[in-house]
């Protein structure tokens, strides 16, 4: 798991041979690609587009960073999975956030309200992972061309980059459908711009919740525009399979139930007895 070019430096010394989880939302918490986030989340139509032509200079730059350091290993890049309220300062911030409404054109009481309305109460299953790409395309488009336009620029220095993209939290074959569509017209853009050179990658999608564990068969569908690998997130996967809130709540519900699952374990051994 990485997010950084000092993330795959420190892997690839300790004897790393790739990055299968390269979390992109770990490269936008910095200040500077914060703010400009926190922009394109809350801002005009023109200052988000603004925002996104940073962002893109941004992640390039760190996307050939990690190429550098894997210098030729697979690294699969995860498309970004957060809810977007993540990347907001809290309510709470009152300096954070009279900077970012003067940033933005807004009144401190305008700004407030945007920020209370992206609020979720669980983010697990909100307005995250591909619902982002599919609700908020641009996003992608970045992404995409950030992660291609950087392989290109590592071919050209003799460094064999091998990127793969990954569809976060997909639950439909429809959600992985569309993005992979749009992926792939944002690679044929990158690529006619780029004098029709390529680089090689795949789009697979990581299975985090029951519903697509379900369905895998027909995600991989390849003849319809199917995955090409599957990652499994076994954090949330557990925790949905186990029926938990989060993480936070394995501890104080699952000694619970497995305390409750022994003790009707033992009745219905008593019972079995009892008729014999």
């Amino acid at each position: 798991m990485s997010g950084t070019t000092a993330d795959a430096r420190k892997g690839r010394k300790n004897g790393a041979n790739g990055i299968g989880l390269c979390r992109s939302e770990q490269m936008s918490f910095k200040p500077a690609r914060i703010l400009k986030l926190r922009q394109f989340i809350l801002g005009s139509d023109k200052q988000a587009e603004e925002a996104l032509h940073d962002l893109l200079q941004f992640q390039r730059k760190d996307y050939e960073g990690i190429y550098k350091e894997m210098g030729g290993l697979p690294v699969t890049v995860r498309l970004l999975d957060p809810p977007l309220h993540k990347f907001l300062p809290s309510l709470n911030e009152e300096v954070v956030l009279i900077g970012l409404a003067k940033q933005l054109g807004f009144t401190i009481h305008e700004l407030k309200e945007k920020v209370r309305t992206m609020q979720e109460v669980n983010s697990m299953i909100g307005l995250r992972g591909c619902r982002l790409g599919v609700t908020r395309p641009l996003l992608v488009e970045m992404q995409v061309r950030a992660i291609l336009e950087a392989a290109l620029n590592s071919l050209d220095d003799d460094i064999d980059a091998m990127p793969d993209i990954m569809v976060p939290l997909v639950g439909t074959f429809e959600e992985f459908h569309h993005q992979r569509k749009l992926i792939e017209s944002v690679a044929n853009k990158v690529f006619k711009e780029h004098n029709r050179r390529t680089c090689s990658f795949k789009i697979g999608t990581m299975i985090e919740v029951p519903r697509p564990a379900l369905i895998t068969d027909e995600i991989a569908a390849a003849k319809d525009g199917g995955t090409e690998f599957f990652s499994f997130g076994s954090n949330y996967l557990n925790q949905k399979t186990a029926r938990l809130y989060s993480r936070d709540d394995a501890s104080r519900i699952v000694r619970h139930s497995v305390s409750l699952s022994a003790r009707l374990a033992a009745a219905h051994a008593s019972v079995e007895n009892t008729q014999e």
